[in-house]
């Protein structure tokens, strides 16, 4: 396959819904090894990686070969790509008497594709806080948030551990200190 006439974005999956994972430049080609059902997006490896596959529009590219003997590809499950969390403040120093304080977690949590992410908050006290599932009807990030009471001067950590579609988990540290 080779762009027709521009340079073409491939993507996770088969549709405009899935993140951008490279490109195929005007010159440039890559092998098509299959395609989806209705025939509206090639399944080829990754111009940028071999070893890694991306779909292209068909509209998009020309192909030389027997695209018609080309295995019928299912769309690939849509993952949490990427979670960055945060803690703001990022460290707290106050009076032994001035605990509890409340501080704001955040995170961003994106995906490749369409997907429905499963999720809790979890931390280093061991408290566990499970959350709606967020849907995506493409792939973005969505913003989540927890207030949070720190009680005593310690280290804590946060994490936003995602059950579904894929098991993974991201974390920010925070440090609380007093003076007497």
């Amino acid at each position: 396959a080779a762009p027709l006439n521009q340079p073409v974005n491939c993507r996770y999956g088969p549709s405009t819904a899935y993140a951008v994972v490279g490109g195929l430049q005007l010159g440039g080609q890559a092998e098509v090894i299959g395609k989806n059902s209705d025939v509206t997006w090639w399944v080829v490896k990754s111009p940028n990686d071999p070893s890694t596959t991306c779909w292209l529009a068909v509209s998009l590219v020309e192909t030389v070969g027997n695209v018609d003997a080309l295995p019928v590809v299912n769309a690939p499950l849509a993952q949490v790509s990427n979670i960055q969390v945060n803690v703001d403040p990022p460290s707290l120093s106050v009076s032994c008497s001035s605990f509890p304080q409340y501080i704001t977690v955040t995170a961003a949590i994106t995906t490749n594709g369409p997907a429905n992410v499963t999720w809790r908050w979890e931390t280093s006290e061991g408290e566990s806080f499970d959350k709606a599932p967020l849907l995506y009807l493409e792939g973005s990030s969505q913003p989540v948030l927890l207030y949070y009471k720190v009680n005593a001067a310690k280290d804590y950590w946060f994490q936003v551990h995602i059950l579904s579609p894929n098991d993974t988990v991201g974390q920010a540290v925070f440090k609380a200190t007093c003076v007497p």
